[in-house]
C-alpha cells in the first residue's frame, strides 16, 4: 500500500511541476503587453451584477 501512495505522490508532484512551468511560460509571454481595460465589458458586467446578481442574492430567501 505504501508503494502505491509514493507513486501517487510522485505523480502529483510531477503534475504540479509541469503546471508551474506552464504558468511561468505564460507569464513570460505577457511580460511586455500593455494593460488596457475594456470599458464596454466593465459596464456590461457591472450592470449585470447590480441589476440581477445583487437582487437575487438579496431576495433569494423569499422564494
Amino acid at each position: 500500500m505504501e508503494n502505491r501512495s509514493n507513486a501517487s505522490n510522485a505523480n502529483c508532484t510531477k503534475l504540479m511541476m509541469n503546471l508551474q512551468q506552464a504558468l511561468m511560460k505564460v507569464a513570460d509571454t505577457n511580460k511586455d503587453a500593455d494593460f488596457k481595460l475594456n470599458w464596454k465589458r466593465v459596464a456590461i458586467t457591472s450592470m449585470f451584477g447590480l441589476g440581477f446578481v445583487s437582487n437575487v442574492g438579496h431576495f433569494w430567501y423569499l422564494l
